[in-house]
C-alpha cells in the first residue's frame, strides 16, 4: 500500500533518482504524513456533515399548507405535544415542520412552554409563523420535562396524545404508523423505541443501564416490561394513565427530571402495557452538541439519575394496591419472560 514506508522509499528513489538526496528525503516525509492529513480532514468533514445533516431538511423550518387535519372528522383527535427550553427554541421549528408534513395529519400541534422560562424570551420569527398557521403555543407553569405532556393530557383527556422531543426530525409516516398500532392495540401505549425492564435474581429491578434493547420478539407485542424512551415518539390513548399522573407535588418530589419514568409507572398503576411498532431506526437529531450537553438525558442516564427517581417512585407507589399486587409484580409477571 502507498502508506507503507518501504514502498514509498523505493518509489521516490526510482521516480526522483535524478534529484538530490535531501529533496528525496523531504518528498518521502511529505508522502508519509499526507495520508494522515487527508484522513483527519476527511473524518472531520464527515463528522460535521453527520452532526448537521438536519440542514438538508432546511425547508422543515417553514410551515406548510394543510399541515393540520381539516378534512377528516375523527372521534378521537390526534394531538402532537412537545416542550422545549430557551436554549433549544431555535431548533423546534424543524420538529414542527416535520409534524406538519406527516402522511397522516394531526388535528393539533401543541408547543407547551414553561412561562417562568420564557418570561423575557422573544420567540424566533419562524416559530411565530407556525403559530399563524395553526400550531398552538401555550404558556403554563413550568414542570420541567413534564411540561411536555401534563397540560395537554389534562386538557384533552379523551383524545390521542403523541409525545415528541424538541430535537428530532421524525419520519413522515410516524403518526400513521403509531395510529395503525393504536388500532391494533387500543389499550396500549404505542412507541418506536423502548428498552426491556429486567430483574435480578432477587426479584428487584436491575439498574437502568442494564436494561435490554427491544428485539424482534417484542415487536407488535404488548408487555408491561417495555419502557418507552420518549425520543422515538409515542402515542398515548385516552385514560391510559392512573389519575396520580396529575399529582404535581409527587412529580416534583419523586421524579422531577424523569417524565418517562413517571409516565411508565402511571401506566403500570393503570395496567396499561406498551407495544413497539417496528424495529428501531436511527433518528436525525437537530440540536447541536452544546445544547445536547444540557439535555436531561445526560443527567438521567449517564449520571444514573433515572435509577434514583425509579427508586423514589417505587418507594411511594409499589404497594399502592397492596402487598399482593405490587407494581414490581405487575411488571415481572406480565409475560413469560420473567428476567
Amino acid at each position: 500500500m502507498i502508506y507503507d514506508k518501504n514502498i514509498i522509499d523505493k518509489w521516490v528513489d526510482i521516480r526522483f533518482q535524478k534529484y538530490p538526496l535531501s529533496l528525496r528525503i523531504y518528498i518521502k516525509k511529505t508522502l508519509l504524513v499526507m495520508p494522515s492529513i487527508f484522513f483527519s480532514f476527511g473524518s472531520r468533514i464527515w463528522r460535521i456533515l453527520d452532526e448537521n445533516k438536519y440542514l438538508f431538511y432546511f425547508y422543515y423550518q417553514f410551515p406548510c399548507k394543510n399541515g393540520l387535519n381539516t378534512s377528516e372528522l375523527r372521534d378521537k383527535k390526534i394531538i402532537v405535544s412537545l416542550t422545549t427550553i430557551p436554549s433549544r427554541i431555535r431548533y423546534v421549528q424543524y420538529v414542527l415542520g416535520a409534524m406538519m408534513r406527516q402522511t397522516m395529519k394531526p388535528d393539533k400541534i401543541i408547543l407547551n412552554l414553561g412561562e417562568e422560562l420564557f418570561t423575557d424570551v422573544q420567540l424566533p420569527n419562524l416559530i411565530r409563523l407556525f403559530k399563524n398557521t395553526g400550531v398552538d403555543i401555550v404558556y403554563n407553569p413550568d414542570l420541567k420535562s413534564h411540561t411536555k405532556y401534563y397540560y395537554t393530557m389534562k386538557n384533552y383527556p379523551n383524545d390521542l396524545v403523541i409525545l415528541v422531543d424538541d430535537d428530532i426530525l421524525y419520519p413522515r409516516d410516524m403518526i400513521e404508523m403509531l395510529y395503525g398500532s393504536y388500532l391494533n392495540h387500543p389499550n396500549a401505549i404505542s412507541c418506536f423505541r423502548a428498552t426491556i425492564m429486567t430483574f435480578n435474581f432477587d426479584g428487584n429491578l436491575r439498574p437502568y443501564l442494564e436494561w435490554l434493547l427491544t428485539d424482534s420478539g417484542f415487536i407488535d407485542r404488548t408487555s408491561m416490561k417495555l419502557f418507552n424512551t420518549g425520543a422515538g415518539g409515542a402515542l398515548y390513548p385516552p385514560h391510559s394513565m392512573h389519575l396520580e399522573l396529575y399529582n404535581i407535588e409527587m412529580i416534583m418530589l419523586l421524579a422531577p427530571k424523569a417524565d418517562d419514568v413517571w409516565l411508565k409507572f402511571m401506566q403500570i398503576m393503570n395496567k396499561t402495557p406498551q407495544v413497539v411498532v417496528r424495529p428501531y431506526q436511527g433518528l436525525i437529531t437537530v440540536a447541536n452538541r452544546q445544547t445536547q450537553k444540557i439535555a436531561l438525558w445526560h443527567s438521567n442516564v449517564s449520571e444514573n439519575a433515572n435509577d434514583v427517581q425509579i427508586k423514589n417512585v417505587l418507594k411511594q407507589y409499589n404497594e399502592y394496591f397492596g402487598k399482593e399486587d405490587t407494581l414490581i409484580k405487575r411488571i415481572h409477571d406480565s409475560d413469560p419472560h420473567s428476567n
